[in-house]
């Protein structure tokens, strides 16, 4: 009871000063058979006022005690005694009480001394009545049944508060309606039955407290509905999340347990064995299955477009087919397509999941849907609580825009250790699917999300370790409604061919195992990994650092735990590793610790090996990955706008790339005509052992489609890609496009500097063959150019590298060039980079100009491997008769430059010779690469 409260009676009962004239007697302390209520019996009268009187029953000692607690109140004004009327003075008013303590109450206060006040209605003292604390609540037994304690004294069913007092073991043996439901000890299913628990809060509260229906030695078998009402707000802390406790709780804390484990008869999620196409009513799956009429499926997507997954009703079933109650709108495919290769038989499994979504336990959000404004039900499982989820249907969960509101959520729990959601389905959720959040080591196993807002599968903070995200389905994964999410992340297309959210899985520590799990159908990404430079957490709370807290924990540095056997499909990016929450405040009113996205490249100890990764039908992209060395093994992409893509080092190694599978539909060119194996981006990319499947060209409705294993993309930083032992089925019209070249244009851009290097002549023909675009820059004697003119390539066999005149916060600034040959060029090129041929072959000059920042500007060589020796650079119309450089040797003339094997430079008549030899390996290729960074830094231009 509230100290308010308590005062308040404390004074009405000791207030007055009058001469004390309540008096009264407690007769009996009875337990009722029939339905197990506690009844109390006296008399009590305010003496010489012939009207009746209330009572106040407490537990434990009198009011005003500090172990008082009240109970209820009633009245004394039944027909009484010709003895109490002469006690009392009075002639016609009753005296007599009868006051019935529901059972759900007395089993509080089992044991428990009763103490009875009279109030006096005469303004004289409230009194203590004889006999009180003489007598007992009873003691009950600890197994009750839950019908024994959902009545009202008058018989009633309880609609307001139900407690579950510690001690007691309650058997669910009828449905329940009630407003707050409060478990602090054991609430519990039999084996069979149908319930209904509606409530607008459900709390599992204490070390006793459990609220369990099957366990994992005997499921459930029964159906259980869990609808949670909305207007009821819990008064618990709910451990500093920014929102208050919302309405709509299921909620375990301070030690309490959730395990509800059902049948699990439905789990298994399937595919289709043939083709369903749209308008049929009857879909064929992979096995015969034993699910019922009226279930729930839900089928995935299998072209372009996330929101072709969709949902279903069971009308009959007849082994592996399944008759639906409407026709479907949207074709699904059912057909997979083998490509026999010298070295192995590739397996394009494009067909579409089809998952039940229908569980004998359910929780859901009580009411009209559609009137709650995406706000349902959640279910949270805090610090030192327990959960244990196996074979539940959530719908209608979620809270959107609200932090902390999903419809499973692990709460900064900790070490979870066995704690487990397992092959349960969550669906139209309104924000999220399952949440694991400053929470390490659960299971998330087996389960399916259709039809959710937002990320679906959450690692929250970035400090997750050691969960194991395995089998998992998720499907039609939307972004939220305007105004209503609580990441940038959620809804963010700044870069929408890269890192576009959602993600139907948002992973923000690579420490985790993740395996086996599809993603289709995302309007945004299929798995985000999202790994944050530093945050500082403290007792589980993670925030932004500052100087005065600075990061203690480094997801991006984290090695990767485990990534193999996931799949993406009908998603704009199927993988990505880049964006990553860590820029300016986001001013998102929702959440005042959200921040914009940036770029920040993957860096861990030692080299991950990401295996067995499968993208189809992802409009934009199958991957992208900004990372230092990362190692794929054995991907297979298919019918993607985009296959291979990286900023850095990823080495590539024994998989495959099909171009327009037999999976792709004539119509679905209308969604996507261009097909490239693998960008030519910032790299270095290296690739061995690659099949290229049909990239012959096509033609649809007269436009001819023309797919290309290599095409450039436009990239800050060139680095040497190389390649070896590609095969490609059949020959295509061309390999390689490097877009946007003109071999006449003056102006040297970032497309230019491209280049791969073919180290067994499987791309070219011409072994060692380096292939460049076809720009004058790039000429030199030996190129030649390939038969196709569109590739814009020419395959020349010298080395290359970059001149940086790296200006911090300047991207670009565009100056002169030229080579010794006499071709000039203005150099408009991200980083301010030059790119030139390595040897003795040309020297190159570059000229000053006031756009240019002496002060800031840092001379940078970089190159395809460590120990190259650069071209000599004159560097013309310094601000000074005499510079010098801050790093390197300097040498008294200019052709002992060039007879110079290390970093040098020569002035002379105000032009600055300079050569460089890479000492250094650059930080992104971290592994076994052939592909390499060679570094030399020669440091700031000094001039006088």
């Amino acid at each position: 009871m509230s100290l308010i409260r308590f005062t308040f009676i404390a004074a009405m009962l000791f207030a007055s000063t009058a001469l004390a004239d309540v008096t009264g007697y407690i007769d009996t302390v009875t337990e009722r058979a029939s339905d197990g209520a506690v009844v109390i019996k006296g008399w009590a009268c305010d003496r010489f006022e012939d009207k009746s009187i209330s009572v106040h029953l407490y537990a434990n000692a009198a009011a005003g005690k500090s172990n008082a607690i009240f109970i209820q109140s009633g009245s004394a004004n039944k027909t009484s005694e010709t003895g109490i009327y002469k006690i009392c003075g009075t002639k016609k008013s009753g005296h007599r009480f009868e006051s019935v303590i529901p059972r759900g109450t007395a089993l509080r206060f089992a044991g428990s001394p009763i103490f009875v006040h009279g109030i006096s209605v005469s303004g004289g003292s409230n009194r203590l009545i004889d006999n009180s604390g003489k007598y007992s609540i009873p003691s009950f037994p600890a197994d009750q049944k839950l019908s024994q304690i959902m009545k009202n004294a008058d018989g009633s069913s309880v609609r307001g508060d139900l407690l579950i007092p510690a001690g007691y073991r309650v058997q669910i043996d009828r449905d329940i309606n009630v407003r707050n439901l409060t478990i602090q000890g054991r609430l519990f299913c039999p084996e069979k039955g149908s319930f209904v628990v509606k409530a607008s809060s459900l709390e599992v509260h204490g070390s006793e407290a459990l609220f369990q229906c099957g366990t994992a030695m005997t499921p459930f078998q029964g159906k259980l509905k869990i609808a949670i009402k909305g207007g009821a707000f819990l008064k618990e802390n709910c451990d500093g999340v920014l929102v208050p406790c919302s309405d709509r709780n299921i909620m375990a804390m301070n030690g309490g347990t959730i395990r509800l484990i059902g049948n699990g008869s439905n789990s298994k999620w399937l595919k289709l064995s043939k083709t369903a196409e749209a308008g049929v009513s009857e879909i064929t799956v992979s096995e015969a299955v034993n699910w019922k009429v009226g279930d729930r499926i839900a089928i995935a997507p299998t072209g372009y477009r996330y929101l072709e997954a969709e949902e279903a009703i069971i009308k009959s079933i007849n082994g592996n087919r399944v008759t639906l109650t409407a026709p479907l709108k949207y074709h699904h495919n059912g057909q997979s397509f083998n490509y026999k290769t010298p070295t192995k038989t590739w397996v394009v499994d494009e067909r579409a999941e089809v998952a039940n979504l229908t569980r004998n336990i359910q929780v859901t959000s009580d009411g009209d849907t559609a009137a709650m404004n995406y706000k349902g039900a959640h279910m949270m499982i805090m610090r030192t609580a327990f959960g244990y989820i196996d074979g539940v249907e959530f719908s209608y969960m979620g809270r959107m825009g609200e932090m902390a509101r999903y419809p499973f959520h692990w709460h900064r729990v900790g070490d979870a250790s066995g704690q487990y959601i397992k092959n349960s389905s969550i669906h139209h959720s309104f924000q999220r699917c399952i949440t694991v959040h400053a929470t390490n080591n659960t299971t998330v196993e087996n389960n399916v999300c259709y039809d959710h807002y937002g990320h679906g599968f959450f690692l929250e903070d970035g400090n997750e370790v050691g969960n194991t995200i395995t089998k998992n389905l998720g499907m039609l994964s939307r972004r939220p409604l305007q105004d209503r999410n609580i990441l940038q992340s959620d809804i963010d297309v700044s870069s929408s061919g890269r890192f576009p959210g959602p993600a139907t899985f948002w992973v923000s520590n690579p420490n985790n195992t993740i395996s086996n799990n599809v993603a289709a159908g995302s309007q945004g990404s299929g798995f985000w990994m999202s790994f944050a430079r530093g945050i500082t957490c403290v007792n589980f709370k993670c925030s932004f650092p500052d100087a005065a807290n600075p990061a203690n924990v480094f997801p991006r540095e984290e090695n990767t735990k485990q990534f193999d056997n996931n799949t993406a499909r009908s998603t704009t990016v199927g993988f990505t590793w880049d964006g990553v929450a860590d820029g300016a405040i986001a001013n998102n009113p929702r959440n005042p610790h959200d921040r914009l996205l940036v770029t920040v490249h993957y860096a861990p100890q030692t080299t991950p090996t990401i295996r067995n990764m499968k993208a189809f039908k992802n409009i934009s992209a199958a991957m992208y990955a900004r990372a230092q060395t990362m190692n794929f093994v054995n991907a297979l992409f298919a019918d993607n706008r985009s296959n291979i893509w990286a900023a850095y080092n990823i080495v590539v190694r024994d998989s495959a790339v099909v171009a327009i599978s037999g999976n792709h539909r004539p119509e679905e060119f209308k969604d996507n005509s261009e097909f490239t194996g693998a960008r030519v981006y910032d790299g270095p990319m290296d690739l061995s052992g690659i099949d290229f499947i049909n990239f012959n060209d096509v033609t649809y409705e007269g436009i001819a489609i023309q797919p290309t294993p290599f095409r450039s993309v436009g990239a800050s930083e060139r680095f040497g890609n190389v390649v070896q032992k590609l095969r490609f089925f059949p020959e295509p019209a061309r390999k390689i496009i490097f877009d946007g070249v003109n071999a006449q244009s003056t102006v040297l851009g970032g497309v230019e500097s491209a280049n791969i290097r073919d180290l067994d002549g499987s791309l070219t023909g011409i072994k060692q063959a380096l292939v460049v675009p076809a720009h004058e820059f790039n000429n030199a004697k030996g190129c030649v150019t390939p038969s196709d003119e569109s590739a814009h390539a020419m395959y020349c066999n010298y080395d290359v590298g970059s001149l940086y005149l790296f200006t911090p916060g300047t991207p670009t600034t565009a100056f002169e060039s030229s080579r010794s040959d006499g071709v000039t060029v203005t150099t408009n090129n991200f980083m301010n980079k030059m790119n030139m041929i390595y040897g003795d072959s040309y020297e190159y000059n570059i000229y000053y100009n006031e756009n240019l920042d002496l002060n800031k500007i840092i001379v940078q060589f970089k190159t395809t491997r460590e120990g190259a020796l650069s071209p000599v650079v004159a560097i013309h119309n310094l601000p000074g008769t005499q510079c010098s450089m801050s790093q390197g040797r300097a040498v008294a003339s200019l052709s002992e430059l060039r007879a110079a094997q290390d970093s040098a430079y020569f002035s002379a008549k105000g032009i600055l010779y300079i050569k460089n030899r890479a000492t250094g390996k650059a930080p992104y290729v971290s592994g076994e690469s052939n592909a390499q960074i060679g570094l030399g830094v020669m440091g700031k231009i000094l001039c006088q």
